[in-house]
């Protein structure tokens, strides 16, 4: 008889273990769930970080020179397709190059620099296939008020109509600057702590724009 009891109270004990350890089972697979959903959610954010036009992250590139941007595909096409592949003239002791981007399906590509002196980044974009006609076209698409005004800008012996915008990042100005350097493209520049219109232009004329010859 005290043998069949010992033996109960082994098997009951054991089922109650079973029992106890359940929950935390559950609670390890209910935070296997929860740290599978949080990183998903967090993949989809820093994909949607990477470009404010929301393009596909999969089709984007970067190269580091120029040099390897007109080996791409990319490249190849476009100039196939009858536009010619323009690049960045620029003081090389004073900007440095940090990457060209662009996505395989846009029509868009854009240069990265850096202000060697001041650490200013300097984004130039290079649009083609547009249909601007002159710089008054850049405000109709604004929906949201902004700061924005057309003036002109002097590149050598060039001058040009452009479009200034003020996007106010963070509290403070930030001018951004939109013109048409020739029929069916228009190209964009911004500079970083550019807080007025006289910075960006004073930017805009050190850059000039040439085709690419290897």
């Amino acid at each position: 008889m005290k043998k069949i009891l010992c033996l109960l109270l082994v098997l009951s004990a054991l089922c109650s273990c079973g029992v106890a350890e359940q929950p935390a089972n559950t609670a390890t697979e209910i935070e296997a769930t929860s740290t599978a959903v949080t990183e998903e959610a967090n993949t989809i954010s820093m994909s949607e970080a990477l470009d404010p036009e929301l393009f596909d992250p999969i089709t984007t590139f970067t190269c580091y020179s120029v040099e390897e941007f007109a080996e791409t595909d990319y490249c190849k096409n476009m100039i196939a397709s009858g536009f010619d592949f323009r690049v960045l003239s620029y003081d090389e002791e004073k900007y440095t190059l940090t990457s060209i981007s662009s996505d395989t399906i846009s029509t868009w590509y854009d240069f990265h620099l850096i202000e060697n002196e001041t650490g200013r980044m300097i984004g130039y974009t290079f649009r083609f296939d547009e249909n601007y006609e002159n710089a008054d076209d850049f405000g109709k698409n604004v929906y949201i008020e902004k700061a924005d005004m057309v003036t002109t800008a002097e590149r050598g012996e060039e001058t040009y109509e452009v479009y200034l915008i003020n996007t106010v990042m963070g509290g403070e100005d930030n001018y951004h600057l939109f013109y048409i350097p020739e029929e069916g493209c228009y190209d964009s520049m911004r500079v970083s702590g550019s807080a007025s219109p006289e910075v960006i232009l004073q930017y805009f004329s050190e850059f000039d724009i040439v085709t690419y010859e290897e």
